[in-house]
């Protein structure tokens, strides 16, 4: 509600220090079009027009070697089938997916991940790693001996690819300094990390990609 009062007052500020020769119902909707249609670094306006589910069949990533935002099949897609990307940057529960979809979009979300039911035990565990992660608190000593960043990636849905990659990618490297310490099932583990960090990372970058050669 805070967020929504702050950029309410701004559009106001700027509409009167604007001296706009428009309407002002139209520069309200002007800037709401934008808030709810732009990326961090602007807006794109093809990448725009892709409406949102929580359980995506592509993705939307930033290509830092062609500096471009694209938009990345994530499994086949029928002639037809809509194709749509997450516009959530993190895992969620349910109930935190559509009140972030209201506060930010202003729309409730149907897609079949919502009308799913399932236990979101797992889908807690999964947050807890990302949400370490994103705080750059990374702690994997556990993760990789129980495979856990693995084996949730692969039953969880909804989680950016992305966001899988850093997962893994944070994984191997603190077990790697530490590979002297692990027996012989953390060290295929460690392998079966690397393997699966390979695998997602050609999904969304492709092979030649500096990210998916590392």
């Amino acid at each position: 509600l805070q967020e929504n009062f702050d950029t309410d007052v701004a559009v106001i500020e700027a509409y009167n220090s604007l001296a706009c020769d428009i309407p002002f119902d139209l520069f309200v909707n002007i800037c709401s079009i934008y808030k709810t249609n732009t990326f961090h670094n602007g807006i794109c306006l093809e990448m725009a027009r892709f409406n949102h589910s929580c359980w995506a069949n592509a993705e939307c990533v930033w290509n830092d070697e062609t500096k471009t935002r694209d938009l990345v099949a994530l499994q086949d897609i029928a002639k037809g089938d809509e194709i749509c990307h997450s516009y959530l940057q993190k895992l969620l529960l349910y109930q935190d997916r559509q009140k972030t979809l209201m506060e930010k979009w202003n729309f409730q979300c149907f897609c079949r991940l919502c009308f799913l039911e399932e236990d979101e035990m797992q889908r807690a565990d999964l947050i807890r790693l990302e949400a370490n992660l994103f705080d750059k608190t990374l702690q994997t000593q556990n993760s990789v001996c129980n495979s856990s960043v693995t084996q949730l990636a692969a039953v969880v849905k909804g989680i950016r690819v992305f966001n899988i990659i850093k997962l893994l990618d944070g994984s191997f490297d603190e077990a790697a300094k530490r590979i002297w310490l692990l027996n012989k099932t953390d060290r295929i583990n460690l392998h079966d990390i690397a393997a699966k960090g390979n695998e997602y990372s050609e999904l969304l970058f492709g092979r030649g990609h500096k990210t998916t050669q590392l």
